[in-house]
C-alpha cells in the first residue's frame, strides 16, 4: 500500500483562527502638505491681476498700521494702480487660505540702478486680522528670499507693526540706500 504525503499530515491538528481586523489607514489628502498640529497651511504664489481688488481689501484693513493714506480718491486710485503693476511684475506673492481666499500679500519691483545694484523692492506687506500670527509674513519673505536677489524693505516711520523687528528676525540688516529712506535689506 502505498501513502501519498497529503495522507501523512491527515493527523495534524489545524488551527483555526479569525484573520485579524486591520484599521483602514488614513492616507493625507494628496494636495496637502504635512504641518504641525494646529498651525494652518496657506499656500504662497505669485500674484496675479485677478488678486489686486483682495490685497487693496487687506491693505485697507491694515491701512492705520502701516501708514498708508487712503484720505482721497486721488491716492486710493494711485495705490490700486500700483498694485495692479506690482501684480503684473510677477515678483509680488499671495498668501491662500485652505478656502481659496488671499489672506496676506507681499508687494514687490525688480529696481535696477546700475549695473552692479539690481534688488527687489519690498513695497507694500499685509496679513488680514483672521491670519495673523499664522506665520504668514514668514512664508512671504521666504518665498521672496527664493528669487536670489537682494531684497529692500523701506519701513515707514509711523509703523506700528513691528515690522523693523520682523525684518531683523528675518536676517535684514540696516543700509543706507540713498533711493529709499529707512531701509532694511537682505542679501543671498
Amino acid at each position: 500500500m502505498l501513502v501519498r504525503a497529503d495522507d501523512a499530515k491527515v493527523h495534524h491538528r489545524r488551527r483555526y483562527s479569525m484573520p485579524q481586523l486591520r484599521r483602514p489607514r488614513r492616507r493625507p489628502k494628496p494636495d496637502r502638505r504635512r504641518r504641525p498640529q494646529g498651525i494652518p497651511l496657506f499656500e504662497i504664489r505669485l500674484a496675479d491681476a485677478s488678486d489686486s481688488e483682495a490685497i487693496f481689501s487687506i491693505l485697507h484693513e491694515v491701512a492705520c498700521r502701516v501708514p498708508v493714506d487712503l484720505s482721497t480718491p486721488e491716492r486710493v486710485r494711485a495705490l490700486k494702480s500700483q498694485i495692479n503693476d506690482c501684480c503684473h511684475d510677477g515678483l509680488s506673492f499671495v498668501a491662500v487660505d485652505e478656502d481659496g481666499a488671499v489672506v496676506g500679500f507681499q508687494l514687490a519691483k525688480r529696481i535696477c540702478y546700475y549695473e552692479d545694484d539690481t534688488y527687489i523692492h519690498l513695497t507694500y506687506a499685509g496679513v488680514t486680522g483672521a491670519a495673523s500670527g499664522k506665520k504668514v509674513f514668514s512664508q512671504l519673505i521666504d518665498a521672496e528670499k527664493s528669487h536670489g536677489l537682494p531684497l529692500v524693505a523701506a519701513v515707514k516711520p509711523g509703523n506700528k507693526s513691528d515690522m523693523v523687528a520682523r525684518l531683523m528676525h528675518y536676517g535684514f540688516r540696516p543700509t543706507s540706500n540713498a533711493h529709499v529712506h529707512n531701509a532694511y535689506r537682505w542679501d543671498p
